[in-house]
């Protein structure tokens, strides 16, 4: 099973790109699908689109394959299927464990976490518990992604042997950082345009 999160990924990523494209073309689904499978495996030249992708990227964490597949689900369905709510969440759970993990792992810490993930440790109990407060809380999609990544770590569905890889990786914590950046740069126009108001009010 090595291998089949990352080509997972990949898929339906491509898959919501052409999607996105199609979006007004009568069957538009079903092509995106179609298109997604034969950009993805077929070979152009020696490798095809996937493994050149992962010959940059080589590792995807199953966090990133449930989002992508839930912004996937959005397009196909028109709904939601994690809550403005879960997403603040989720995004400051990123941008936070991504800090710590790849400081630690540039020995800017005392300590590696990446290491750790190597074989069962207090930080997996840790994240455990966490999972463990995402149901108590009510934050039942970051439940299920969580359960999924420890699940798919036990299962080696990716190519990495390490649990933090299946929880994180590069593409993701940017990405969360991004929307992190842009929800507070929004917030902070709108409190100004607020101030600005009362101040002509």
């Amino acid at each position: 099973m090595s291998g089949i999160l990352e080509y997972t990924t990949i898929f339906l990523f491509i898959t919501l790109i052409f999607a996105k494209l199609l979006i007004n073309v009568k069957h538009g689904k079903f092509i995106a699908c179609i298109c997604s499978s034969c950009v993805t495996f077929i070979p152009l030249g020696q490798l095809s689109t996937a493994q050149y992708i992962l010959s940059i990227h080589p590792t995807f964490s199953f966090t990133s394959c449930a989002m992508i597949f839930m912004l996937l689900l959005r397009q196909f369905t028109g709904k939601y299927f994690i809550s403005s709510r879960e997403m603040k969440y989720f995004v400051r759970w990123n941008v936070v464990l991504g800090i710590v993990l790849y400081l630690s792992s540039f020995a800017l810490l005392p300590f590696d976490m990446y290491f750790y993930g190597f074989f069962f440790s207090s930080w997996f109990v840790f994240f455990c518990i966490v999972n463990i407060l995402c149901a108590i809380a009510n934050l039942h999609t970051l439940f299920y992604v969580l359960l999924g990544c420890v699940l798919c770590f036990i299962a080696q569905c990716g190519y990495s042997r390490n649990y933090f890889d299946y929880l994180i990786d590069p593409l993701l914590f940017f990405s969360c950082v991004f929307i992190l950046v842009k929800n507070n740069i929004i917030l902070i126009r709108k409190s100004n345009n607020v101030s600005r108001k009362e101040l002509v009010g």
